[in-house]
């Protein structure tokens, strides 16, 4: 069991409870009553920047494989319902937007069967 008087207190060093609680129990055993330090500047350093790192790949990355083929799916459907396309949409069987692509090519397809038929 922990005595926070680790000797017998006298009336002129009385260990009171309330000095115990604010200094906390390894002062009262000699120690200090901050025993948690703070990390090294150099380890906090490392890890900002490892976030930082990682922050900025995960963004590339993203912007390459997902923001960018769907702005191109985008912008050929845009043009595809405006007319002004040229050529066939392209689909690529490896991507994860292969279904995608060929549903906009199926479509310009109806969409120029159309107009070869109104013309």
């Amino acid at each position: 069991m922990y005595n926070p008087c680790p000797v017998t207190p006298t009336p002129r060093t009385a260990c009171r409870a309330a000095d115990v609680k604010r200094q906390g129990p390894s002062a009262a055993r000699g120690g200090s009553s901050k025993e948690k330090k703070a990390p090294p500047a150099g380890d906090r350093n490392s890890v900002i920047l490892s976030l930082l790192i990682t922050t900025v790949v995960l963004r590339r990355l993203t912007r390459k494989y997902v923001a960018k083929p769907i702005e191109a799916l985008n912008r050929a459907a845009e043009e595809i319902i405006a007319g002004t396309y040229s050529g066939e949409v392209r689909v690529d069987e490896g991507s994860a937007y292969a279904a995608l692509q060929g549903l906009l090519r199926s479509g310009q397809k109806v969409l120029q069967r159309l107009d070869r038929e109104m013309r």
